[in-house]
């Protein structure tokens, strides 16, 4: 919807200029000012739009992953439970960095950049919106503790491809269970 909406950007402009430029010419009233004039978004709320769209680009590619949905030849997958955990952790990554402020998108060479979420904003805007993706940050990492769950352990063991070799694999990763020496 947001990108949709950025889209659309130049002609909404337009189309409310025609339509302001018509009430002017009519006089102008405050009390006959046309209903969509009252509720035209700002500059700053263009760019609130614009970094919520970044912000989610990467939840529509991930929700497409997990439905099976892959990119052929690059990312195939098949939806299956086994590959929500690494989704996720990915996903965490990405709402942790744009807590800071800076997401990472592929450009028009296909090389991935960091792009600056906050520039521009006022001080009150970036806290609020920090403060809603640490809200959703928190969700889903509340969904990610629901993952370590015995199904999750029966789904990767019993994977014909993954076994008892992946539940390792993770498991030696953990700090826990990582020795100092």
């Amino acid at each position: 919807m947001a990108l949709r909406a950025l889209w659309t950007r130049p002609a909404l402009n337009r189309m409310l200029s025609i339509i302001e430029e018509r009430w002017i010419s009519q006089g102008g009233k405050e009390q006959d000012r046309p209903a969509i004039l009252k509720e035209k978004l700002s500059l700053e709320e263009w760019k609130v739009v614009a970094a919520v769209q970044k912000i989610l680009q990467l939840f529509k590619v991930a929700s497409k992953q997990l439905q099976g949905a892959g990119i052929s030849g690059k990312r195939s997958t098949s939806g299956g439970f086994d590959e929500y955990f690494q989704v996720i952790e990915m996903l965490l990554d990405h709402l942790e960095l744009a807590i800071q402020g800076v997401v990472i998108e592929e450009n028009h060479d296909r090389m991935m950049e960091e792009v600056h979420l906050f520039d521009d904003m006022d001080a009150k805007t970036r806290r609020l919106l920090k403060i809603y993706i640490k809200l959703g940050w928190k969700k889903l990492n509340d969904y990610y503790g629901k993952l370590t769950s015995t199904a999750y352990v029966a789904v990767v063991v019993f994977h014909p491809c993954k076994k008892w070799r992946a539940l390792e694999q993770l498991w030696n990763q953990l700090p826990s269970r990582q020795t100092s020496g």
